[in-house]
């Protein structure tokens, strides 16, 4: 069984403007899954199962929760830009809006996984300036540590 670290409707308010008008049917649970998967669980390691336990809810609800957020609105994006079904990939088009270009998409996203990586940043920063409170954490396995030197260029 899945379990989320966030509601799509947690996402929604921690991620979105009220102006931007999303409903939580838009954001996919497993879209959660896969951002926490993808972005959270790496960094955090056995700290993650920790807050998956329940444990540590001021964490979560004061770090984890909103940098997770960002990455959801990261990843739906592309989603809720574009439609898809059996004619193919298509533009939502609406009346009174035009819709985003490319590049405009882009930027959003590019805004949206900064925003979540500096909310992560601070998520890392308050737990190794309270080692002791999360002695699940163990910082040399933190993915985002590790440089891997391939032909004289850095991969990080």
């Amino acid at each position: 069984m899945m379990q989320l670290l966030a509601t799509p409707q947690q996402v929604i308010d921690l991620a979105f403007a009220a102006n931007e008008k999303i409903t939580p049917v838009s954001i996919k649970e497993t879209k959660i899954d896969a951002a926490q998967e993808k972005y959270i669980r790496p960094v955090l390691g056995k700290l993650y199962d920790a807050l998956l336990d329940g444990k540590y809810p001021e964490l979560l609800d004061n770090y984890v929760r909103p940098a997770l957020a960002y990455y959801v609105r990261y990843s739906v994006i592309p989603d809720l830009a574009l439609k898809l079904n059996d004619k193919g990939a298509q533009t939502y088009f609406s009346e009174y809006a035009n819709t985003a270009t490319d590049k405009q998409r882009s930027e959003m996203r590019q805004q949206a996984k900064d925003d979540a990586n500096a909310l992560l940043d601070k998520a890392i920063r308050h737990i190794s300036e309270n080692r002791a409170r999360y002695p699940e954490y163990k910082p040399r396995k933190d993915i985002r540590n590790k440089v891997i030197s391939n032909g004289g260029i850095i991969l990080m």
